[in-house]
């Protein structure tokens, strides 16, 4: 997952979680994770299911995703 970002101003209103999670329910039936590569919001993804990863050079976070039944 690439450049998903909300403006300073628009932050703490819950648009990062909305468009998260529409990211993430169309993403299931097509990957079986979700990466994304971020230092700066960090405690977000983690905040929201996803594991810090090390191992990785470009990743830093993952989400495994499960099917929608």
């Amino acid at each position: 997952m690439r450049r998903l970002y909300v403006l300073p101003a628009h932050r703490g209103g819950g648009v990062g979680r909305a468009l998260l999670a529409a990211v993430v329910d169309h993403a299931r039936d097509h990957f079986k994770w979700l990466r994304t590569r971020t230092e700066a919001a960090g405690e977000f993804y983690i905040a929201h299911g996803f594991l810090r990863v090390v191992t990785e050079a470009e990743t830093t976070h993952v989400l495994e995703l499960i099917p929608a039944v």
